[in-house]
């Protein structure tokens, strides 16, 4: 149990958080103060009438300290406390500082640094002040975007009248659905909303002067002076007329004051009234500017995201601009209007100053992180073609935007948009399959390392030195063939000279702690119960021990590195159902996974073998039409990814290449076991059938398998030689 705080900052959209039986809203721009043993859950804000939404990214940050070198800071405040923007928007920079940019500040004659230590008190007092201001009311749930319709709809008719039915018609509903959603969403039936609207208008109409009182009544849709003072005077206090005469007599400080002080304290509805009430009284252009301002953060807080889009949009040419351009932003990113907001965000740093521009790539790097862990792969690309045209030399982004491509297998991106960071385009020259040209361009202190990953054992051996690491050198003797050798010179680095030589139980005993190497060495002593039973303490192992004895385990796994193991187990799940003659079943589990054509495949997700077998077997499911435009497409558009290895598998299936420009392909590591692989495919689907049988068995029989990899090519060829051998 933690002595500390947690602060929970969502990075898009609102969040709801669950203590127990109570249930507070974070608004996205927000932060909650939360003591750090107590029992919580996060979930994304949706309506209930709704289904959930997609999981949304939170920054979990917690702090842990002690006042007077003896008093828990959380004694000190008061708990569960929200905390506006500006609090928070200073906290996340600060944490900024503290943890992701890796400053330090030394004194002369000093070792220690000092930076770090100032950065955390500041942190801790900027949380005891917070807490002092803010209480913690909690906001409302999120509104509707047919509220926006329908307000616009009567905003439209303000000066008519407008029936119910006319009403429902406009939205789509019955007038008795339509009574139900305005009570539940508005408050109000439909005609009350409506006349509140008209009466507001009248406040609008009043503070820009128009003098006529009749006038004002005909132009909100009031039959008369008389009827609309008297529903003037009962929503508002006072007849039209002493209304319009205070208007000139109200000092903009009493109108501010009360729209922050209850913005401060989390009162989003009463703040959100004294923004409308102030909106209409002031005379001065600044003022009305701040209050409108206001009036968008609060209209965000309280979910009506559509219209602080539009509250913020009337700010373009003012003094808060840029500002209101940002919040505007943002809110169009959570909207899922990227469009409209790359757009915006391209005019925002157009027109921003040197220091605003930073706040502008942050707002980037914001929805960059939000498409990046929600897997969105055709809008993460579009969103990085934005950094490139905007601030292609800006090195935070440039770091961030490493990830995102290389997460996309963009490798000729990292290129073009990340020249100056040397050691990312060495890799992303490397996936690309073009290992000489990356190490004569970037040169790397890890080079043998991706030689001996490219199958060059002899290049390897040469570039080895005497900082290279054990395992390393032991490795390199392995690809040279030189399994003995790597036992004899490096005992305690020869897990993989000792499984190539089949030497499992001895593997086992001198490797006590589970590594991938010993979980298929498990595997190859048939110990499936070891396996199931494997901790999960070393997420690795426990997903590949999954792999080999029980694939669902792995859909139903929480563990974050499980995401990356799904497809494979989907594979294998499915090639187990077709070996039993489950073929609906089979379609039904690959269903889920992307597949090659998919504009949203998340390359990093996936290996080249389980994207090459994927194609395959949507070929036995769904028929040779689909085979065929699968690998053309991999033909056609990806050559330099995944170290051409998935390219040249599709190549030589498609006629585009032979058996020589297959062989001398850049990745020659297991070339001999996928070269098999390949023969026994084409032979199956030219209808040599003989030739297959003899050739997948070949296959099973050349070595156990020591990867993923080529456990889904040893399963595929065990169920591929079932079903010949039933036909006869």
């Amino acid at each position: 149990m933690s002595p500390g705080v947690l602060l929970v900052m969502p990075l898009r959209d609102n969040l709801q958080v669950l203590m127990g039986s109570e249930a507070m809203a974070v608004p996205q721009g927000m932060s909650l103060l939360v003591a750090g043993s107590s029992p919580k859950a996060l979930l994304p804000e949706w309506r209930r009438d709704e289904e959930p939404g997609p999981a949304i990214p939170v920054r979990l940050v917690e702090v842990a300290a002690l006042l007077n070198g003896a008093i828990p800071l959380r004694e000190h405040l008061d708990l569960p406390c929200l905390l506006d923007y500006e609090t928070s928007t200073r906290l996340e920079r600060l944490y900024e500082q503290l943890f992701l940019t890796g400053d330090t500040l030394r004194l002369p004659g000093v070792s220690t640094d000092v930076y770090g230590p100032f950065l955390r008190m500041d942190l801790v007092m900027t949380l005891l002040v917070a807490n002092e201001r803010f209480s913690t009311t909690p906001s409302p749930s999120n509104e509707d975007a047919r509220v926006l319709k329908l307000k616009r709809f009567l905003m439209e008719n303000v000066a008519n009248r407008v029936s119910a039915s006319e009403m429902a018609s406009h939205m789509g509903m019955s007038v008795k659905t339509l009574t139900r959603w305005s009570r539940k969403m508005l408050g109000a039936p439909p005609a009350q909303y409506f006349k509140e609207l008209r009466l507001q208008k009248a406040l609008e109409f009043m503070s820009q002067g128009t003098p006529d009182i009749e006038s004002i009544a005909e132009r909100t849709g009031f039959p008369d002076r008389y009827y609309f003072s008297r529903e003037f005077k009962r929503r508002f206090g006072s007849p039209p007329a002493r209304f319009r005469k205070a208007l000139r007599t109200v000092p903009t400080v009493d109108l501010l004051e009360p729209a922050n002080e209850y913005f401060r304290r989390a009162q989003f509805k009463w703040a959100l009234h004294a923004c409308e009430r102030g909106i209409l009284l002031t005379t001065s252009s600044a003022v009305r500017e701040q209050f409108l301002y206001l009036q968008g953060r609060c209209l965000r807080a309280t979910g009506r995201m559509h219209e602080a889009v539009e509250v913020w949009a009337n700010l373009r040419y003012t003094a808060y601009a840029h500002k209101a351009g940002v919040e505007q932003c943002r809110s169009l990113f959570a909207l899922g209007q990227r469009d409209r907001a790359r757009e915006r965000l391209r005019d925002l740093y157009t027109e921003a100053d040197e220091t605003q521009k930073q706040d502008v790539v942050r707002l980037w790097m914001d929805e960059a992180v939000s498409l990046f862990t929600q897997r969105r792969a055709r809008q993460l690309k579009e969103h990085m073609a934005l950094r490139g045209d905007l601030f292609p030399n800006d090195l935070t982004s440039m770091r961030l935007s490493v990830d995102a491509l290389r997460a996309l297998q963009e490798n000729e991106e990292v290129l073009h948009q990340c020249a100056s960071i040397r050691s990312a385009c060495f890799h992303a020259l490397r996936r690309a399959g073009k290992l000489d040209e990356a190490i004569r361009r970037f040169g790397n202190p890890h080079e043998p390392a991706a030689l001996l990953a490219f199958g060059r054992y002899e290049d390897a051996s040469a570039a080895l030195t005497e900082e290279c690491p054990p395992a390393l050198k032991a490795n390199v003797l392995v690809g040279l063939g030189r399994a003995k050798d790597a036992i004899d010179d490096y005992p305690d680095h020869c897990q993989l000279a000792l499984f190539k030589l089949g030497r499992y139980e001895e593997l086992l005993e001198r490797s006590p702690e589970i590594s991938f190497l010993q979980v298929y060495a498990l595997h190859a002593l048939g110990r499936s119960k070891t396996l199931e039973t494997l901790s999960r303490d070393d997420p690795a192992p426990w997903l590949h021990a999954q792999l080999c004895v029980c694939p669902e385990r792995i859909l139903e796994s929480t563990l974050p590195d499980a995401l990356t193991f799904r497809g494979r187990a989907r594979l294998l799940m499915a090639i187990d159902a077709l070996q039993g003659g489950r073929r609906r079943e089979a379609e039904c589990i690959l269903e889920p996974v992307d597949g090659i054509r998919s504009p949203d495949l998340w390359w990093e997700d996936h290996t080249s073998a389980e994207l090459f077998l994927l194609c395959i077997l949507r070929g036995y499911l769904f028929g040779e039409d689909q085979r065929r435009a699968d690998l053309d497409h991999v033909v056609r558009n990806f050559r330099f990814r995944s170290s051409q290895v998935l390219w040249h598998n599709a190549a030589y299936l498609t006629g585009a290449i032979g058996k020589r420009e297959y062989r001398a392909q850049p990745a020659h590591a297991g070339i001999d076991a996928r070269f098999t692989f390949i023969q026994a495919l084409a032979h199956d689907i030219a209808g040599k059938r003989s030739l297959a049988g003899k050739t997948y068995e070949s296959l099973v029989k050349q070595a156990v398998p020591s990867r993923s990899s080529e456990l889904l090519r040893h399963r595929f060829a065990g169920w591929q030689l079932q079903e010949l051998h039933r036909a006869g």
